[in-house]
Parts: structure tokens; C-alpha cells; sequence
């Protein structure tokens, strides 16, 4: 009979966190330093497995299903961490892009690892560059992953925040301080190499993410900008109008406001200013035209003077450009 699943899964974090700590020990130890921090497991390995085979069992099973995951190994009679290429040295875990090495080769899942290890930094002319870039590479990876993965609704706030990251990313890759990396492309030693590797996953990604930029926006309202016309009532209200303003309002019904009959209202400007133009060289008077805008966060319309364009290629009013900012 074997353990259950989720002692199976207890035992296993127990086990990585006694290696992380000691780095090597006999089963003898495991089954002894078990007894002494997790009584109740031991028990329920016993009474799985039959009291005196919790050490063999211990060694011959789990240690054993263990080693397959890359970062234990068994050598002369000890349990020994060398964790494969891919795996963090210090907590074991799986590594992606993310990644810091010391000067022995060994891999780190992040800067708190390769402290808590005791890393011996590489000594080299680029290691400051190195640390910086790093730290920049981790939290921008962070903050775009979840657009490529494609998670995100195509809205104004996932827009800006996406456009906030490119231009980030943009002023990483622009650095001088990485001039020399980019020249050589990397070819002047490890630290070089990784600094490379960082920048070119980076240029990337930027690459994937304006496209990214591309589809939000085509699913997006094309424009959030409002023109429009306005007649004075007082012409409106003429028993005979001018020929010129009857087929205006006849060939223009559908863009005539329901709240304000005296005005009509369009997305495109051409339109408008063909509007404004025939009907105040025909009229000379009573004929207005205002520049408006739908602002996308709190959904009001406000005149353009008082908006701003943001990054994203919109306008939104003074009140929710601010808020942007601030955030």
C-alpha cells in the first residue's frame, strides 16, 4: 500500500525544504529528522507501508520519484542537490526566461534565492549592469506576460497599461549603458551573454506586444472624438426655411440629436466641416460648430478643449487623464 497523495505531496515540500537547508543527507537522516519534525507523518507512512519498512520505502520510492525531477541525485549512500539546468540551485523550482547565475554556473529563480545561497557574484566589469537589468527584466515580465497570453479584456485601462509597458520596455532596450552588449551581441563572457539574452527576449516581446497594441485597438471604438453642428432655434423654427437647410435636415436625420434638436453630431470631421461649410455660406449666420469627445473611462462627453490624448491614442476629459496619471 503507498501514502496518499497529499502526504506524498507534504513529504515532498518537507524534503526540498530540509535540502535547501542541509544540501545533502542519508535516508537514515530523512527518516530520522522526519520523526523529529512530523511525528504524525511518519505514522501515516507506517501504517501504510508496515513499521519497519518506512526507511526502505522512504529511500527506494520516494526519494527515488524525487530524483526524477532533476535536482537530487544519489551518491555513495547520501542524498546529494544538483539541480539540471532549468532548476533553481537554491529552492529547486522550474526556471523560465527569469533567471540569475553565479560565478559557478548555477541557476536562480530570483535575487532572494541567490542571496539565501550565499551566490558568489561573477567578477566582471558588466555585473552592476547585469543586477540592474535584471531586476527591470523581472518586473516588466511580470507586468506584459498575462497580454501575451492573451488574458485581457480589449478596454481603455488594459490599453493604457499596455501601452505604459512598451514604452517601458522601449526605454530599457534604448539604454546606453547596454550599448557595448548590444555591439557585441553578447560575446564577452557569461554575464555578457545574459545581459544579451535578457535584451533580445525584451526586443522580442516588444515586437509581439505591438501587435498585441494593434488588436486591442482594431476591437476598440475607431474614435472617440465627436463633431457636430449647431443651428440657432430660431431658424429652426421658420415656417419657410431656406431650401438649403430643409434637405440638410432631411439627408441628415439620423445624426440629429435626441436631446439637443438643433444639433447634429458625427465621427468623422470631413463631414462636418462639409456641413458647416455649405450651410453657413448659404445661411452667413445662426450656424455653430463645437469639438467634442466620449471619454472612454467615465463614459461623458466634454469639449475637446478641456480634454487630453493619452498614450493609448484617445482623448479622455481633464478629470480621468489626471486620475491615469496619478495611478
Amino acid at each position: 500500500m503507498k501514502i496518499s497523495k497529499e502526504d506524498y505531496l507534504e513529504f515532498k515540500n518537507w524534503c526540498k525544504k530540509f535540502f535547501r537547508e542541509n544540501r545533502e543527507g542519508s535516508t537514515k537522516q530523512l527518516v530520522e529528522e522526519l520523526i523529529n519534525v512530523n511525528p504524525k507523518l511518519i505514522k501515516r507512512m507506517e501504517k501504510a507501508v508496515g513499521k519497519g519498512n518506512v526507511k526502505a520505502y522512504l529511500g527506494r520510492s520516494l526519494m527515488t520519484s524525487l530524483r526524477k525531477e532533476g535536482w537530487l541525485w544519489y551518491e555513495k549512500n547520501t542524498w546529494v542537490t544538483k539541480p539540471n539546468w532549468g532548476l533553481c540551485t537554491h529552492c529547486f523550482c522550474e526556471i523560465d526566461d527569469i533567471y540569475l547565475i553565479d560565478i559557478d554556473g548555477n541557476q536562480y529563480c530570483n535575487d532572494d534565492c541567490f542571496e539565501e545561497h550565499g551566490a558568489t557574484e561573477y567578477y566582471d566589469s558588466y555585473n552592476d549592469d547585469y543586477f540592474y537589468l535584471f531586476s527591470e527584466f523581472k518586473q516588466l515580465k511580470e507586468k506584459y506576460t498575462i497580454f501575451l497570453e492573451k488574458k485581457v479584456q480589449p478596454n481603455y485601462m488594459n490599453h493604457l497599461e499596455l501601452k505604459q509597458v512598451l514604452a517601458e520596455i522601449l526605454e530599457v532596450l534604448n539604454d546606453d549603458i547596454y550599448s557595448t552588449v548590444w555591439l557585441n551581441g553578447g560575446d564577452d563572457g557569461p554575464v555578457s551573454y545574459e545581459i544579451a539574452r535578457m535584451l533580445q527576449i525584451l526586443q522580442r516581446d516588444y515586437e509581439d506586444l505591438n501587435k498585441e497594441d494593434t488588436m486591442i485597438k482594431a476591437k476598440r471604438q475607431s474614435v472617440n472624438q465627436l463633431y457636430s453642428i449647431t443651428i440657432n432655434r430660431t431658424l429652426l423654427k421658420k415656417r419657410r426655411k431656406p431650401e438649403i437647410l430643409k434637405q440638410f435636415i432631411q439627408k441628415h436625420r439620423k445624426y440629429r440629436s435626441k436631446t439637443d434638436t438643433n444639433r447634429w453630431t458625427t465621427k468623422d470631421l470631413n463631414m462636418r466641416n462639409n456641413w458647416y461649410e455649405k450651410l453657413n455660406n448659404e445661411l452667413s449666420d445662426g450656424i455653430s460648430y463645437c469639438n467634442e469627445i466620449f471619454c472612454p473611462a467615465c463614459q461623458e462627453v466634454t469639449d475637446r478643449k478641456w480634454a487630453r490624448m493619452l498614450a493609448d491614442g484617445y482623448y479622455y476629459c481633464h478629470e480621468c487623464a489626471d486620475e491615469w496619471k496619478k495611478s
